[in-house]
């Protein structure tokens, strides 16, 4: 019989091992779902107000956890337009606007600004993706509405 009692004591130590170990599990599973993993992301930002038939200026940029630009960040983003409407984008640069409805621009010390410019009232999304970069970034979209001029 001491071979009996042997297993039932055996098969109780495993049980609770499995119960011991299933809780801890559950804890560290806990604290991760409390602290997500702080990683960097790509946004887009308004600067300026958007007004139908006037420029505004928008940031694309990588932010860390925090939201603070990360400066050692120069990826390659490709930035578009999804609209009903009439809205274009453009980057600003020393000859002027290139409007566009998709473009590529790099961005320099974490951030690149460009240019938004709507003829019309509707709403109008941004989308920004990473073409190139030291760690990958998920695409970010950003819907804007231009108020009345």
């Amino acid at each position: 019989m001491p071979t009996q009692i042997d297993r039932v004591e055996l098969t109780k130590i495993i049980v609770a091992a499995g119960l011991l170990l299933s809780i801890v599990a559950f804890g560290l599973f806990q604290i991760q779902m409390q602290n997500p993993p702080r990683k960097e992301r790509l946004v887009v930002v308004a600067l300026s107000q958007p007004y139908v038939d006037e420029e505004a200026t928008l940031r694309v940029a990588v932010v860390n956890w925090e939201g603070t630009i990360v400066e050692n960040r120069n990826d390659l983003i490709e930035v578009s337009i999804l609209t009903k409407g009439i809205s274009v984008i453009g980057p600003e640069s020393s000859s002027g606007v290139s409007w566009s409805k998709k473009f590529q621009i790099r961005l320099r010390n974490g951030a690149a600004q460009i240019l938004f410019k709507s003829l019309d009232q509707e709403p109008a999304t941004i989308v920004a993706r990473q073409i190139e970069g030291a760690t990958l970034l998920d695409e970010t979209r950003v819907t804007f509405i231009p108020h009345p001029g």
